[in-house]
């Protein structure tokens, strides 16, 4: 039966007597489409809320004891008239049909609120992800004045792949809209919060995934806080959830384009709250073979890739060289850049060269055939950093200075008088050096005593000779660089 004859049943039957009028309404409100949807369905979907509101005058007038049934009637699918309106009006009209529910139809709500599709998708998992936040505050606040008993079924509910709320919410809604369920949760079901924060889907997806995958870097930041503040004791277990395919958190961040923030919230929540794990989670593979570094490499910013080291260093020192070894399908963190981002060379490998870590015989080796690409990065370094490179660079007991061991003309040449000053001052500091050594004694600090101390590179650095360096070069060949002379 289509609407036209359903309202017609309804217009008509305060002239049928109360078991004709029931049957007739039964059946109108019963029948489906070829493809199994009820005229009501047709109504909610189809038609603005003065059309709706027009329907359920005529229903409550004229034949009020069917609302019940009307209300919780299925479509083929499962899908009853408040999961349409949910899906397909706003919020007014959903705070209408509410309204009509607990006003006209006393004991319904609560079973509406369970009811389920054959999806498994109940009516707050539909507002989750067809409406925005302001009608999920209104619907719970519904939901906790007029069928509180329903809320915490409300929260752990479940749709047939495993989603409970907080992956829809995550998924689809806004960062404001997810801390909204993360308060819901704290104070309506505490007892549940870890479950729904931290177990994981058939396919390993944790809400951490969703939030990591779906929102940005402030939302992330609210749920590294909401987990440290409320279940502390899952922090580890958190970070080092894996899905099927072997990716954690940090993989699916650092995996994504432009995410430098978030993958800063990422590190710095490992790094002040579970430091006792970061080696693990730097060195740990996908089932493809991708360790963190081969994303960061891949997908993110220079700057993003310097940190990261710099946090390896400091934090996990030993697996460094493994790190920059690791290869996935036949390429390390090196070749990644190499081919993908090469402007981004030249400080990765000065990074290595100058973090004091051993880097081991095989690394050593590989980065010595970018020694001309060292040449060049120090060459446009700003002037301090380059008058400390070149230092070091001079010094064969550095790690510079034994990756070049090169001539000291070739500095000269290649530096002009920037080299030929550092040389100076290297070997004058050499020479303080040694004499301080032989008397054992420090110079006296006093006016009339003469200093034994060369100034400090931040003092060199004030001559006008460092902020206004001579031409710096890069040497193509042996024979180019000789036509540049002494610089």
């Amino acid at each position: 039966m289509d609407f036209d004859k359903l309202l017609s049943v309804l217009l008509h039957s305060k002239h049928m007597d109360e078991s004709l009028k029931r049957h007739k309404i039964s059946d109108a409100i019963s029948e489906r489409d070829n493809h199994g949807h009820t005229s009501v369905e047709h109504l909610v979907w189809k038609n603005n809320l003065q059309a709706i509101k027009d329907f359920f005058y005529l229903v409550i007038r004229h034949a009020p004891t069917s609302l019940p049934r009307l209300l919780q009637t299925t479509s083929k699918e499962g899908w009853n008239i408040g999961h349409v309106i949910a899906r397909y009006q706003d919020q007014e009209t959903l705070e209408y049909f509410f309204d009509i529910v607990n006003k006209y139809a006393h004991g319904v709500l609560p079973n509406l609120l369970r009811a389920k599709s054959k999806s498994h998708w109940n009516i707050a998992h539909i507002i989750a992800r067809a409406q925005d936040l302001q009608t999920l505050e209104y619907f719970f606040g519904m939901v906790i004045e007029q069928a509180p008993e329903t809320l915490i079924s409300l929260l752990r509910a479940r749709v047939n792949d495993g989603r409970h709320l907080g992956h829809i919410i995550a998924q689809y809604q806004s960062p404001d809209a997810l801390a909204y369920y993360l308060n819901l949760v704290k104070i309506y079901a505490p007892g549940s919060m870890s479950r729904l924060l931290t177990s994981p889907l058939k396919d390993g997806l944790t809400m951490g995934h969703y939030i990591a995958h779906y929102q940005n870097h402030e939302a992330l930041g609210d749920y590294f806080k909401f987990v440290d503040s409320n279940i502390p004791n899952d922090i580890s277990g958190v970070l080092k959830n894996i899905t099927k395919e072997g990716w954690h958190i940090g993989h699916l961040i650092a995996g994504k384009q432009n995410q430098e923030q978030a993958l800063a919230v990422y590190l710095d929540f490992v790094v002040n709250k579970s430091p006792q794990d970061f080696e693990e989670l730097v060195t740990m593979r996908t089932v493809k073979g991708w360790q963190l570094g081969h994303f960061i490499a891949t997908f993110q910013s220079q700057q993003c890739m310097a940190d990261f080291i710099q946090r390896v260093i400091t934090l996990a020192p030993r697996a460094l060289p493994d790190i920059i070894n690791a290869k996935s399908h036949g390429m390390d963190m090196i070749d990644i850049i190499e081919k993908q981002h090469p402007s981004s060379l030249r400080p990765l490998i000065y990074q290595l060269l100058t973090c004091n870590v051993p880097l081991g015989e095989a690394l050593n080796e590989r980065l010595t055939k970018y020694k001309s690409l060292m040449v060049e990065h120090i060459s446009r370094l700003p002037v301090e950093e380059q008058v400390v490179a070149l230092k070091n660079a001079f010094d064969k007991a550095t790690p510079l200075g034994r990756y070049f061991d090169l001539p000291t003309d070739f500095w000269h040449r290649t530096f002009g008088e920037n080299a030929g000053l550092i040389f100076r001052l290297h070997a004058l500091q050499k020479k303080v050096d040694t004499l301080y050594a032989s008397t054992h004694v420090a110079p006296a600090a006093s006016d009339s005593s003469p200093s034994l101390l060369v100034p400090s590179i931040q003092a060199w650095s004030q001559f006008s000779l460092f902020h206004k360096p001579a031409p710096l070069y890069y040497p193509q060949t042996d024979e180019q660089t000789n036509q540049f002379g002494n610089g």
